[in-house]
């Protein structure tokens, strides 16, 4: 399995950000983060988090093109989480209704 790369404009940046992707899978460990807020966290190596971490925007230029890509990951990754917990609460009221008739059912026989 190769080790992800980035390509992009800032040559500076993009042999930071692959240098850390090359250790990642070195030490067979990620940098991930539950949110904005607090520390990283490590973990196993993973190709998604590699991926994410080589997602990252270079905001030394504080541009408004750089702010407005960062807002739009936040929002996105936001509408992902949503999904994900509408998602599991889908699945645990389906859950739920096949005990319920399946309780049903035993009770009536």
């Amino acid at each position: 399995m190769a080790t992800p790369k980035r390509t992009g404009d800032n040559s500076t940046t993009e042999a930071f950000l692959n240098d850390l992707a090359t250790v990642c899978r070195k030490h067979q460990m990620s940098l991930s983060h539950e949110d904005e807020h607090g520390a990283f966290q490590v973990e196993g190596y993973d190709t998604q988090l590699t991926e994410w971490l080589l997602s990252a925007h270079d905001m030394r230029k504080s541009t408004t093109a750089n702010r407005k890509a960062a807002q739009e990951r936040q929002q996105r990754l936001q509408e992902e989480e949503r999904q994900r917990i509408l998602e599991q609460r889908r699945l645990v009221q389906e859950s739920y209704e096949k005990y319920y008739l399946n309780h049903t059912l035993t009770l009536l026989d």
